[in-house]
């Protein structure tokens, strides 16, 4: 599963209404789809059942938060603060560098995006937690990233069976994986994991 197209199949699905770009402001709030990049200055802020759909890619200068229900894609761009989803629809960051942790739990996925954290190609500064989130497919997808600090992915559940894909990341320093229904993959593509390069503490993603 190349998760690169993701935003190229959320474009199709979608059909959804271009619109101009916001003002830069403290605080935004985003519910609309833009193909233009945007530059954010202050935190980034998906409302409650919400849709924010960034396809030409957003600079933001503070924190980013996706409300209960809602769903953010960002393909390419920059967060400077940490990436925060509970009880949301699904998140999906397409080579972002975010400068923080990225933080998503106890989201549902949607009928059309049935997964709760996409993260491909991307740089995050702090850590990467999934955690808690019960989806059709894919709770987890962590493809071809970097990450400076620690991943654990623990406690998902996929109803259809489909595995957490943990495939061809650098990993600064701990990758933990416990609990989640089915255990995670790898499809064959390794991580490189550097904090515990023993496997002594990965738990399900031990020699992945």
């Amino acid at each position: 599963m190349k998760m690169n197209h993701f935003a190229v199949i959320a474009v199709a699905a979608l059909g959804a209404l271009l619109t101009t770009a916001p003002d830069a402001q403290a605080d935004t709030n985003c519910s609309e789809t833009y193909t233009t990049f945007q530059s954010i200055t202050g935190n980034l802020n998906v409302p409650n059942n919400a849709m924010c759909f960034l396809y030409g890619g957003a600079s933001v200068t503070g924190n980013t938060t996706v409300g209960n229900g809602a769903t953010l894609l960002i393909q390419s761009g920059t967060i400077a603060g940490n990436v925060q989803g509970n009880n949301c629809g699904v998140v999906a960051l397409i080579n972002v560098t975010v400068g923080g942790n990225v933080q998503i739990g106890n989201c549902r996925g949607t009928n059309t995006y049935p997964y709760g954290v996409v993260v491909d190609e991307s740089t995050i500064g702090g850590d990467f937690q999934c955690q808690n989130n019960t989806v059709a497919e894919y709770a987890c997808v962590l493809l071809l990233s970097h990450i400076i600090g620690n991943v654990q992915v623990m406690n998902n559940v996929s109803s259809l069976s489909f595995p957490p894909l943990i495939q061809g990341n650098r990993i600064a320093k701990n990758l933990q994986c416990q609990n989640n229904v089915p255990a995670p993959t790898n499809l064959s593509v390794p991580n490189t994991v550097t904090g515990n390069p023993n496997q002594t503490s990965e738990g399900q993603c031990k020699g992945l």
